[in-house]
């Protein structure tokens, strides 16, 4: 199965949730061109607690959600304390992902039929 998740940040009486399985590749290049850091290690910085990795994908959590703002608002100059994330898993439930293609070739029916029972010889 392919690897998903949600975070949930939370500031104050404000929440924001980013699907990590829905970002697209032009907001990952653009977190590129933010920060100088490539997509998977913005990814492992945030499970570290890295502070750059947290503003990233807080401030993609708040353009996705229709706010209008620039990476360096002041908004997100705030202390590491006051905002709180939570990883959210699964995200998706399981009977709605695409299998991966190994997955498929274990299910799929062999289109020839059951396997041919070998043949023993029988001396007489």
């Amino acid at each position: 199965m392919a690897k998903t998740f949600s975070v949930k940040f939370t500031q104050g009486d404000a929440s924001w949730r980013l699907d990590f399985h829905k970002v697209t590749v032009d907001e990952a290049i653009e977190l590129r061109r933010l920060t100088g850091v490539r997509w998977a290690q913005l990814v492992w910085d945030l499970e570290a607690g890295d502070a750059l990795a947290l503003k990233t994908f807080l401030w993609l959590a708040r353009r996705q959600a229709g706010e209008t703002l620039e990476f360096d608002d002041p908004s997100l100059n705030f202390a590491m304390m006051d905002v709180e994330w939570k990883r959210l898993d699964p995200v998706v439930p399981e009977a709605e992902l695409e299998p991966e293609p190994e997955a498929v070739a274990e299910e799929a029916p062999d289109p020839t039929g059951p396997p041919a029972t070998p043949r023993t010889s029988r001396k007489k």
